[in-house]
């Protein structure tokens, strides 16, 4: 018998749906015949057989994935777009759709604390958390979680957040690695500062994992830079998720047995990971792209000398068939003029950088990387986060709508101040 090893993936919300459905996407792609364009009679063969073998995907093409909303739509919406594609979620009986989904109508209000505290939200969970055991009973190692959710609205701030507890507290030893996504700056809805500094701050008390987070407003400027004039959610939805299933199809189970302890295992008070893929061009320009490895370096260099960008840790996820021979040296020079590389604690060895090949090209590129980097680069929308929402709180502004479900002022000012000491460690590096 065939011993089967695998991750399980929770989807929150209508963004953490989304994003999750299109990283199962690239990650399928990522296992099919784009992978082999070298050889046009691998590729046909690719597509008529089953994807290969891998952790994200049992040995039907199956997803392990849970969907959870407490609107019906957007799940129904996402099964019936599976049938079409060689993976989907189930076989699309009710018995399986029910297996593999949550769904309980009435939203959540945009409010952190309905979604988090609320009975009837506390009740998805729990059936969530059923799901969950379900699809473990059907492998027999499990590597890890990850959750996908919003920052910003109720369904994936309160209940995903509810989701990152439950599993930390039943399965104390799987690391959990929650994927946030951050709303615009200007403005998604009015209490969206209110629901990020709760979720946030309940997200981080993860003993095992860590958070990364997404920021719409780097996917928009990286659709405005490919030429899409007027993006919408789906390009935003796009551009996050290529930057997640990116790590995951580079490093599968080794994004859990290692690259955690990397980037968040050292010390709980640098919890931020975010994401650099490079290149970033559109579809139509990827046969113009200049994709030598020294070219990628300067790209990947380039964010950080404009910012200044200093590291707690970091690690690279390199595509291509001649990863395994890159220098880190190549990919991050040490001109003077470059950012000022630095990795904490002292005690650890000189070498700032680790990196995971795998041989096969990603989406087109010949050759492409991804920075998992835990930087100050978070210090700016995070300290925007909370000034906004501390004015709020300061004023009292919609906290009426939090209190009647058990969220008073002092657990806001109590999320506020645990943010403002990771931003201060961050501002130490």
């Amino acid at each position: 018998m065939v011993s089967t090893k695998g991750v399980v993936s929770l989807l929150v919300g209508q963004c953490g749906i989304q994003v999750g459905d299109t990283v199962f996407d690239e990650l399928a792609n990522s296992y099919g015949s784009n992978n082999n364009s070298n050889n046009s009679s691998n590729n046909k063969q690719s597509e008529e057989n089953e994807l290969p073998r891998n952790i994200f995907f049992d040995e039907k093409n199956h997803a392990r994935a849970i969907l959870i909303d407490t609107e019906a739509k957007v799940v129904t919406n996402t099964l019936a777009k599976s049938k079409y594609r060689k993976w989907r979620y189930s076989n699309n009986t009710r018995g399986d759709i029910d297996s593999i989904s949550v769904v309980r109508q009435g939203g959540a209000a945009n409010n952190w604390a309905y979604g988090y505290m609320d009975q009837s939200n506390i009740e998805v969970a729990t059936q969530a958390i059923e799901r969950v055991r379900k699809q473990i009973e059907k492998i027999d190692y499990l590597y890890g979680f990850n959750i996908i959710s919003s920052a910003a609205g109720g369904t994936g701030s309160g209940v995903g957040s509810r989701l990152n507890e439950e599993l930390g507290d039943i399965f104390k030893t799987i690391p959990v690695v929650h994927i946030v996504i951050l709303p615009f700056e200007a403005g998604e809805v009015a209490v969206q500062s209110l629901n990020s500094i709760l979720s946030l701050s309940h997200i981080i008390q993860n003993d095992l994992g860590g958070t990364i987070i997404a920021r719409n407003d780097i996917a928009f400027s990286t659709c405005k830079r490919n030429g899409i004039s007027s993006p919408g959610l789906n390009d935003l939805n796009n551009i996050i998720a290529r930057n997640v299933s990116s790590i995951f199809a580079a490093a599968e189970s080794s994004f859990y047995t290692d690259c955690i302890s990397q980037l968040w295992g050292q010390n709980k008070l640098y919890p931020f990971v975010e994401l650099k893929s490079v290149p970033q061009t559109s579809e139509d320009g990827i046969e113009f792209n200049n994709d030598s490895w020294e070219a990628l370096g300067k790209e990947l260099s380039r964010a950080f000398v404009d910012n200044n960008k200093l590291l707690y840790s970091s690690f690279l996820f390199l595509h291509g068939p001649d990863s395994n021979g890159v220098n880190n040296s190549v990919l991050i020079s040490n001109d003077k003029r470059k950012p000022k590389w630095k990795l904490l604690p002292n005690w650890r060895n000189t070498i700032s950088w680790k990196s995971i090949a795998n041989l096969k090209p990603w989406r087109g590129y010949m050759r492409s990387c991804t920075l998992a980097m835990n930087s100050n680069s978070i210090v700016e929308p995070l300290g925007s986060i909370i000034s906004k929402a501390s004015e709020m709180i300061r004023t009292s502004a919609y906290l009426h709508q939090y209190s009647k479900y058990g969220v008073d002022k002092m657990a806001f000012c109590d999320s506020a101040l645990r943010l403002e000491h990771i931003v201060s460690c961050y501002n130490d590096l």
